[in-house]
């Protein structure tokens, strides 16, 4: 209608009515723009405040989990630590439940726990530089980029598995044992002479141990950080 309003004002030359016409028709446009693009901004904080709230429920588990990480990764480092001393005073310990289990750290790992899906997925769509908090922003990338460390230190290394290591040939194993649910009785017996030659590799395995508890606390920090990032939003 403003159309054919515009058309009979240029028909019959009325260039106030066809200016006012051409405001009201400019304004209009300005006014719908106007709403979806206020519709859209606040589909997007809608958007952004689903995403921090999943974020915050995911990195406070992987806290969790985190914590238990370190206790399991200071403990094996600890364990093998003490393994190395008994090496190291000469005697065959007594106990030999108790140098099972210390083995059995020797011989254990402590992997890195993955990133949250929420995390992943907003790292594939691209909306990480999306969010509106530069903090925020810095705090999952150093996040990602403490993470990424994990490359050189996640698994085993070859004193723990090599056939070649003094490590485990000095070991002898129940492998009838229900794999899935080890504990220090997978160690049928052990050759005290043989494991005071490991003692190199056992002091190599203790600090890949270290290392591993190390970027397990990193990863600790990095997360806490993030929290209290989220806690801001």
């Amino acid at each position: 209608m403003r159309l054919r309003s515009l058309t009979k004002h240029i028909r019959d030359q009325n260039w106030f009515a066809v200016a006012l016409d051409f405001f009201i028709v400019v304004v209009g446009i300005l006014i719908a723009f106007q709403i979806t693009n206020w519709n859209e901004a606040r589909k997007a904080a809608s958007d952004e405040r689903a995403i921090i709230a999943q974020l915050k429920t995911d990195f406070k588990t992987l806290e969790d989990q985190l914590e238990e990480r370190v206790a399991r990764s200071e403990r094996l480092m600890k364990q093998t630590m003490e393994l190395v001393k008994l090496i190291q005073l000469g005697e065959e310990p007594k106990d030999k439940d108790y140098v099972k289990t210390l083995i059995f750290a020797a011989g254990s790992i402590s992997f890195r726990e993955a990133p949250p899906a929420s995390y992943s997925e907003l790292l594939a769509s691209g909306k990480l530089s999306e969010l509106s908090d530069s903090d925020l922003r810095k705090a999952l990338i150093k996040y990602g980029q403490v993470h990424a460390k994990w490359d050189y230190a996640d698994g085993f290394v070859p004193a723990q598995r090599s056939e070649d290591s003094k490590f485990v040939q000095a070991l002898s194993y129940n492998m009838d044992q229900d794999m899935n649910n080890l504990t220090s009785g997978i160690i049928r017996s052990y050759d005290w002479a043989k494991l005071k030659e490991a003692e190199v590799s056992i002091s190599t395995i203790r600090q890949n141990h270290y290392v591993q508890f190390f970027r397990h606390q990193q990863d600790l920090a990095a997360v806490r950080i993030m929290l209290v990032e989220l806690e801001k939003q």
